[in-house]
C-alpha cells in the first residue's frame, strides 16, 4: 500500500525527469521512516 501512494506521485512530481526510479527508492524510504 505504501509503495503504490509513491509510485502514483513519483510520475506526476518527475514526469519527464530520470530521476523517476531515485524518488522511487527515496519516497519508499521516506513511507518506511514515517510509518
Amino acid at each position: 500500500m505504501a509503495s503504490a501512494k509513491p509510485k502514483k506521485k513519483n510520475p506526476r512530481l518527475a514526469s519527464g525527469r530520470k530521476r523517476v526510479r531515485q524518488d522511487t527508492k527515496l519516497n519508499a524510504a521516506n513511507t518506511s521512516l514515517r510509518s
